[in-house]
């Protein structure tokens, strides 16, 4: 009688100690599976900001490359000259210079994928300086994006 006494509590230690079910190898399984869906997300997004991020630096950089072409074109054709291109034909509208330095107005130029071009306000009267606003815009993942430089521009000679 101690013998089967003894097997019935053996049995019944090792009917509790079966290993791993279904349920169990189920959910870990699960588990696992959340843990590295939300890894490669983090990941995505990750590399959606570096890439927005670059071209973000990429249009701050051909906005100052227009704002300088605006400059090397008021020190080529002279103060009054520029003042009264400026004045007459990108007051209120749109207009870009090309990399010869030839002025377009009511135009946008394009360097892939950006749009580009800058207006031009007068400073209450005054004929000595121009305020200048060039706008770089680009599309990414389906939301319009832009980027602005200012400067205000005077007859410096």
């Amino acid at each position: 009688m101690e013998l089967f006494s003894f097997l019935k509590k053996r049995l019944i230690i090792d009917c509790k100690e079966e290993g791993q079910s279904l349920v169990e190898i189920i959910v870990s399984v699960g588990l696992v599976f959340v843990a590295v869906a939300a890894l490669l997300a983090l990941v995505a997004m990750s590399m959606r900001g570096s890439g927005f991020g670059t071209t973000k630096a990429r249009a701050a950089k051909l906005s100052n490359e227009h704002m300088e072409r605006i400059r090397a074109y008021r020190d080529t054709v002279g103060w009054a000259a520029f003042f009264e291109e400026m004045t007459d034909n990108c007051m209120g509208q749109p207009c870009y210079l090309s990399e010869n330095l030839s002025l377009n107005s009511g135009g946008v130029g394009t360097s892939n994928p950006f749009g580009y071009y800058f207006q031009v306000e007068q400073i209450a009267g005054a004929t000595d300086r121009l305020r200048i606003l060039v706008n770089v815009n680009w599309g990414e993942h389906g939301s319009d994006r832009n980027i602005s430089a200012k400067a205000i521009l005077t007859d410096w000679r």
